[in-house]
């Protein structure tokens, strides 16, 4: 064949293995995870180009175009192998005869499976597909090498098909995925007892603020130092320890549900009894963030899960997948899911069936109120947006200078500005009314996190770089400013 002739053949086959092969194989495994994941199948533009160019080379290798020759001496041994049935005779002329396999399918309905037969005086021409025509060559010829052991060649596909399976592995996060089937055939097992609730775990602005306390009748629950989970009157007097954490794991994202406490520690959702007894880990296999109960559902992000949304029972079964996006920030209400990712916030039912986008920009620390979403943008300035559809494009800063967290009550707005440019006025925690006027600091020091809203008191975490952090709390009606364990 010519070299224009081969070129015209390797084009032909790498449109059909793009056509044939490629793409029925994506939408096939795609259909498999989505229902067995609920998740679409993740693949960068390298990976696909480069499962693409498998899938030519396969082709190519095994049915490029070829011409063999034979010796005319084999012409009634290749007249009876063509009669044998797996041959299907497609044309015959004096000299030349056009077959086509009855085997090998699908791929013979792939290609151009045709083999050409020629005759002349001296020998015998075979034109076709290189698997066809060696096919040919060798039943008739009976020059296969029988003896040839194939256990190499098993070896080198099998190492070649680990090799290219590691970049579909870690892109479709197939562990990841299994090991959410395991989670919940292991949780159905599981004799965890079943909590029944209603409403919210704890409030948006708190769980915003790495969730630190909650209150429940006449107590207070609070994360002391990220470490100790502690137990407090309403009067804000330190009662007991409950829970500590091991060392180096985080807590935050404290909720509450019936008698139980749930909370992330490091990568695990957690829950423990009102008493502290009873701890339990409901979640161990990626990494939890941003943790809401609500009703008798736990609502989080997993980072090591393509920062998916998920969702379970409060005792961790029924582990599912809300959404298949990169989640950033997670705010839960009553009636929907506020889901931030890279370039926008998107708002989803609480089952993840329906769907819209409601900012069209990154947005973190996001809440309803008021019919306004309020949010941090990009650049770091706090800014609202109507919840209606008609304005909801309109969007305002509430303040003139960029903010680092801030939470929100009914009748104030509560901010923490700590850049280094700003002057020492400028900088430290801040309250004023929703729209940023009439503002007081409560506070000069920037460092503060933990903007936590219980009963009618503010607590903060003043963070010492030199020493224990300091645990703060600002009466709301009084103004009065103490140290809460002092």
């Amino acid at each position: 064949m010519s070299k224009i002739d081969k070129t015209i053949n390797f084009i032909n086959l790498s449109i059909r293995a793009g056509l044939f092969l490629f793409l029925p194989g994506y939408f096939l495994i795609n259909l498999a995870f989505q229902g067995l994941f609920n998740s679409t199948l993740p693949m960068t533009l390298a990976t696909s180009i480069s499962y693409l160019a498998l899938c030519v080379k396969l082709l190519h290798d095994n049915y490029k175009q070829i011409d063999q020759y034979i010796s005319l001496s084999n012409r009634e041994n290749l007249d009876n192998y063509i009669r044998n049935g797996e041959w299907e005779e497609f044309d015959r002329h004096d000299n030349t005869l056009v077959v086509r396999p009855r085997f090998d399918s699908p791929f013979r309905f792939m290609i151009n499976d045709k083999v050409s037969i020629s005759y002349n005086e001296m020998r015998i021409k075979l034109t076709g597909p290189l698997k066809y025509v060696d096919e040919i060559d060798e039943s008739v010829t009976g020059s296969k090498d029988e003896t040839k052991s194939v256990w190499p060649s098993m070896v080198w596909k099998v190492i070649v098909f680990l090799f290219i399976s590691l970049p579909f592995l870690r892109e479709s996060r197939l562990m990841f995925n299994i090991n959410i089937l395991r989670h919940n055939v292991s949780a159905d097992n599981n004799e965890a007892e079943v909590v029944e609730h209603a409403g919210a775990g704890s409030m948006p602005q708190n769980i915003n603020n790495q969730g630190v306390a909650v209150e429940h009748g006449e107590d207070i629950f609070y994360i002391h130092n990220y470490q100790s989970l502690i137990r407090t009157s309403q009067d804000l007097e330190f009662e007991r320890l409950l829970n500590a954490s091991e060392e180096s794991v985080t807590l935050s994202d404290l909720n509450i549900a019936g008698d139980w406490l749930y909370y992330t520690a490091g990568q695990e959702i957690r829950r423990v009894r009102l008493d502290g007894s009873d701890q339990e880990t409901l979640y161990d296999i990626g990494y939890a963030m941003n943790l809401n109960v609500m009703n008798d559902r736990l609502y989080f992000i997993d980072y090591s899960g393509n920062h998916n949304l998920f969702s379970m029972t409060l005792n961790g079964q029924d582990l599912k997948r809300i959404a298949d996006i990169e989640a950033m920030d997670l705010t839960v209400y009553e009636d929907e899911l506020l889901v931030s990712t890279f370039d926008q916030v998107m708002r989803f039912s609480l089952d993840g069936s329906e769907s819209e986008t409601i900012i069209e920009e990154y947005a973190s620390s996001l809440l309803r109120f008021n019919d306004h979403y309020y949010y941090i943008d990009s650049e770091g300035y706090l800014t609202k947006q109507s919840v209606h559809s008609s304005t909801r494009r309109v969007r305002t800063r509430v303040l003139e200078r960029p903010v680092d967290r801030y939470t929100l009550t009914d009748d104030a707005l509560i901010y923490v500005q700590d850049s280094h440019v700003y002057s020492n006025v400028d900088r430290g925690l801040f309250i004023s009314d929703h729209d940023g006027g009439t503002k007081t600091r409560i506070h000069p020091y920037g460092n503060i996190h933990n903007l936590t809203i219980i009963e009618d008191h503010l607590l903060f975490t003043l963070v010492n770089d030199y020493s224990d952090n300091t645990i703060m709390s600002y009466n709301l009606t009084s103004g009065e400013l103490n140290e809460l364990y002092d």
